[in-house]
């Protein structure tokens, strides 16, 4: 969404997704419950610069990246890595 206020340009958006049940073996023992996402952005933009700001992963989500069972890798325990936190990101440019 994007609005025109005299020479400032004013705009946000909104992305939400959601991911559903899936398994990381074929035996389906190692499910990844359902989860979702949900990320948000702004900016104001004025003749020549622009400041804008975002979110990810606004709802703090957790995740599995990866994921391989003990007995698929033959080790003691289960091995996964988990998705990054929630980031806030603030960012300007000019332009010459």
């Amino acid at each position: 969404m994007k609005h025109n206020l005299g020479r400032y340009e004013i705009g946000a958006r909104g992305a939400a997704s959601f991911i559903g049940r899936s398994y990381w073996d074929p035996q389906n023992s190692a499910e990844q419950r359902a989860y979702h996402l949900v990320n948000l952005a702004a900016w104001v933009e004025h003749d020549f610069w622009k400041v804008s700001a975002s979110v990810t992963n606004l709802t703090q989500t957790m995740y599995n990246t990866i994921y391989w069972p003990s007995y698929d890798v033959d080790a003691p325990f289960n091995i996964a890595r988990i998705n990054g936190p929630r980031e806030f990101i603030v960012s300007g440019s000019v332009r010459f």
